[in-house]
């Protein structure tokens, strides 16, 4: 064995600038730090239907016309199908969150319509702009698939100061709207909505599933959470007997101006029936396939 190792050795010896030409390289290819690869996840601007204009100064969407999201990537769809956030209700929160390139903006300090343009724009990037779902037809009421485009959307942006007076409702110097009601004795305070509210809404009607089994969302709740004063308090127990002693038609007409006046981002595609041909402009459902498409 000796012998086979000491010819060996002197086969190599005979040739010594190839053997060290051969170690260099070795020697190199092992110093080379290992190059990690690098994902860049794309990111568009949304534009909030608010304009940034009904948040105050200390918000970071104060006059901040537009919002910048990263596409959503697998991690994302993780977030969506997880019971246990479904279960709470903040599955589309957590996502939105995660997605916000500024990470001083969460998404439960968000007036709903700005909120949900980045729900319909996190949607498109995530699945493209068609959504197929079931609908019943208005006409015939039978049920049918049916396919929506998302592109096909109507940005409204807050009234101004003439376009408010139409409706009889002025501003104050906190982003809020008041107008008159109750036959103009009442100065009722109105609030945009936001995340936190939605949210709040969402327990309640969780609460009232468990202990009637019916999964409807109060319209009355709904107003509480809309009044922020009446006649100048801001007293919750003041705003809770308003509402209950509130006229219907006191309540629908103050609905009426509340749609009216509040930034949103309106989804309607015409819609033909395939059973009885009827045809009605349609507004898209955010219904469970949403964010959970069935392809």
């Amino acid at each position: 064995m000796r012998r086979n190792e000491d010819r060996m050795g002197a086969e190599f010896d005979q040739n010594p600038p190839l053997q060290q030409e051969i170690q260099q390289e070795q020697s190199t290819i092992t110093e080379q730090p290992k190059q990690q690869l690098s994902f860049v996840v794309p990111t568009e601007l949304v534009d909030l239907p608010s304009r940034g204009r009904l948040y105050p100064d200390s918000h970071p969407l104060h006059n901040v016309e537009s919002v910048e999201i990263r596409h959503m990537t697998a991690r994302e769809e993780d977030t969506l199908s997880s019971r246990t956030l479904l279960k709470k209700g903040v599955a589309i929160d957590r996502m939105l969150n995660d997605i916000i390139v500024d990470k001083r903006i969460k998404v439960e300090n968000m007036i709903v319509g700005d909120k949900n343009a980045l729900v319909v724009a996190a949607r498109i990037t995530g699945y493209g702009p068609e959504y197929t779902t079931k609908v019943t037809c208005p006409s015939c009421a039978r049920s049918q698939e049916f396919e929506f485009d998302l592109t096909q959307q109507v940005v409204k942006i807050p009234l101004e100061a003439e376009e408010l007076d139409k409706v009889g409702v002025r501003t104050t110097d906190i982003q809020t709207y008041v107008v008159k009601c109750m036959k103009g004795t009442v100065d009722l305070e109105l609030k945009m909505l936001t995340g936190k509210d939605e949210l709040a809404l969402f327990e309640k009607l969780q609460k009232a599933q468990k202990a009637t089994g019916q999964a409807e969302a109060s319209l009355t709740d709904q107003l509480k959470l809309m009044i922020r004063s009446v006649n100048g308090s801001t007293d919750v127990g003041v705003i809770n007997q308003f509402v209950n002693a509130l006229p219907i038609v006191e309540s629908r007409r103050l609905r009426a101006i509340y749609k009216q006046i509040t930034p949103s981002v309106e989804l309607k595609n015409t819609f033909t029936c395939t059973f009885c041909d009827f045809e009605t402009d349609m507004e898209v459902p955010f219904s469970q396939d949403f964010f959970w498409p069935q392809s």
